[in-house]
């Protein structure tokens, strides 16, 4: 006759079953596991959609982070120094210009008026054996310099193309013209590529330069951020190369700088005192009111959240100490059948470790909830809108399963040294609490 062997149910089936037996205190860990996660998750979640609106909003706008100073001379003395103190590090970039006083009083000298500015109205182009003029904006000819990098990094990042339809001119007798100075006239790119043309100032007969359109300015140039008002230099009608003759008959520089990062709302106010200004000055109020709403919720976090934190682990502790009572009982029994005490451990690790699973999905939904909640609330005050991608949005469930298993572990490291210390006799004299 054989002998019956029979084996104890394996450990998951232990687990799954004391943690039914006790359902209520384990809901409980579990739903604390999981605040813990979301407290962790939304603070996360919300800095990083805060420094996201923020990251696109510069790049967005990098075309506005230039300093411009016009003049005759190169900056210097007391006023460059000052600025120098608050921009250490920038692209330095002098770009030639038809203007001063040269220019305006030849305009004055054929149109018999006062200039202060020159604009469409005072300049002819000829094309072929055609003048075209037209009235209205402001005018001015630039050297191909003026085409800055941060240019081309806003246009790239809001799909704009790139600045010039063609190319910028490489020798003297190359020109661009502004898809917008050509819509004044009446004319189109495709209408003007590749042909020479003539700039003339009304009234004088040698023009004031000439040569073949290697390229035009595209309209995108004109919706960037630093030059989509009508201030002097930021929307130029014609490039040349910085070798024309014209800039040698008409000396006249302005100066552009491109930090490395972006000033301060203070600190432009200074800067504008010394004659430099800032393109894209009117984004660092955005700016400076993220920074503000930011600081404001790490403040909060860290006063609301530290104590939240604090409360939940208080919580864990005096359900740990349930946890244990409950355990123990059980571990007498389990003993008493013959179960090793590493294997009870296990047990127990087994049995946190379900609870985190449990743990998992709510923190997900009160996490995305939370975040839904306060992004409303955010754009309703501060009308900034929070976004998060899928892949921060994974990242942040991760952490909050990292923070979960965390919550965990020390509970089952809480627990440990006092399970290790009783006897078999001790584990049955537990009393167990609901």
């Amino acid at each position: 006759m054989s002998k019956k062997t029979t084996t104890s149910p394996a450990l998951p089936v232990i687990a799954l079953k004391n943690i039914r037996a006790y359902a209520w205190l384990n809901l409980r860990l579990s739903l604390v596991f999981a605040m813990l996660a979301m407290l962790i998750c939304l603070f996360s979640g919300y800095n990083l959609a805060l420094l996201g609106q923020r990251e696109e909003i510069l790049k967005d706008a990098s075309s506005g982070n230039v300093f411009v100073y016009q003049g005759s001379a190169e900056p210097a003395g007391k006023n460059y120094e000052i600025f120098r103190s608050y921009i250490q590090k920038s692209k330095d970039t002098y770009v030639r210009v038809l203007f001063g006083e040269a220019l305006l009083s030849r305009i004055a000298k054929q149109q018999g008026e006062g200039v202060l500015s020159p604009s469409v109205s005072h300049f002819a182009l000829r094309l072929g054996d055609r003048t075209y003029t037209a009235a209205g904006t402001p005018f001015y000819v630039l050297d191909r310099n003026s085409i800055l990098e941060a240019d081309r990094i806003e246009m790239q990042a809001r799909d704009l193309g790139e600045p010039v339809l063609g190319r910028l001119p490489e020798q003297a007798g190359e020109v661009v013209l502004a898809e917008p100075y050509l819509a004044l006239l009446g004319l189109r790119a495709e209408d003007v590529m590749g042909k020479e043309v003539e700039l003339y100032i009304k009234g004088e007969e040698v023009p004031l330069t000439a040569g073949v359109v290697c390229g035009c300015l595209t309209q995108g140039y004109f919706q960037l951020t630093g030059h989509l008002g009508a201030k002097a230099f930021d929307r130029p009608s014609v490039l040349l190369h910085e070798s024309d003759p014209a800039f040698k008959a008409i000396p006249y520089r302005i100066y552009l700088y491109e930090p490395e990062e972006w000033v301060t709302h203070v600190e432009n106010r200074e800067v504008l005192t010394y004659g430099y200004r800032l393109r894209g000055g009117d984004l660092l109020g955005d700016i400076y009111m993220l920074e503000g709403v930011r600081m404001l919720a790490n403040n909060l976090y860290t006063v609301i959240g530290g104590g939240l934190a604090a409360g939940l682990f208080v919580m864990i502790l005096l359900m740990v100490e349930k946890y244990v009572r409950i355990f123990a009982r059980q571990s007498g029994i389990l003993l008493a059948f013959g179960m090793r005490r590493s294997k009870l451990f296990a047990l127990l690790f087994l049995q946190l470790l379900f609870l985190c699973v449990l743990a998992l999905p709510v923190s997900a939904v009160v996490t995305v909830a939370g975040y839904v909640v306060i992004g409303l609330a955010v754009k309703l005050l501060a009308q900034v809108t929070l976004a998060i991608s899928a892949v921060q949005l994974v990242r942040l469930l991760a952490i909050g399963a990292a923070a979960v298993f965390a919550a965990a572990l020390l509970c089952f490291l809480l627990a440990l040294p006092r399970l290790m210390r009783r006897s078999v006799k001790e584990f049955f004299t537990t009393e167990a609490v609901n």
